[in-house]
């Protein structure tokens, strides 16, 4: 049951980080069209490190044993956080006021980003998935008990 306690509880400290990854890259869109470049470097930076949280959260559920994730669906966390390296250099060179390269490095940026989002996207790692997977473990490991208990009491 302890087991089971602590996967829940890292799953909703990962939905708390996705949720704060998505309101961040919604903050770097909106700092990028208003022309505060350093403002989206910032905070490509706090993206970046909250990949790796939502990383460590990923590897810390799988060795749990509830979860598993496929080798693709945690390097793509990786692969993602690396994908916003072009977009660094893309604000640089609007920094620079190079529009040319400013818009091919977009496009090696959204390549990138479209790379690292289809590694994972092997992982069925929808809502209903991973509640099936955490019920059938849940049902394997604990149910299984109360089944003897029921049992012999």
């Amino acid at each position: 049951m302890k087991t089971y306690r602590e996967w829940v509880v890292l799953v909703k400290d990962n939905l708390i980080l996705y949720e704060a990854s998505e309101t961040q890259s919604t903050l770097l869109g909106e700092y990028v069209l208003a022309e505060k470049y350093q403002d989206a470097l910032n905070k490509i930076n706090v993206i970046q490190n909250t990949l790796e949280q939502m990383k460590t959260n990923a590897q810390k559920r799988e060795a749990t044993g509830v979860q598993d994730f496929s080798s693709g669906a945690l390097a793509s966390y990786d692969a993602l956080s690396y994908s916003y390296n072009y977009y660094k250099d893309y604000i640089n060179l609007l920094i620079k006021k190079d529009y040319d390269k400013s818009d091919l490095k977009y496009i090696e940026y959204s390549k990138k980003y479209s790379e690292a989002i289809s590694m994972g996207s092997d992982e069925d790692s929808s809502i209903s998935e991973t509640i099936n997977e955490a019920d059938s473990w849940y049902q394997n490991n604990i149910g299984a008990c109360f089944d003897i208990f029921e049992k012999y009491s």
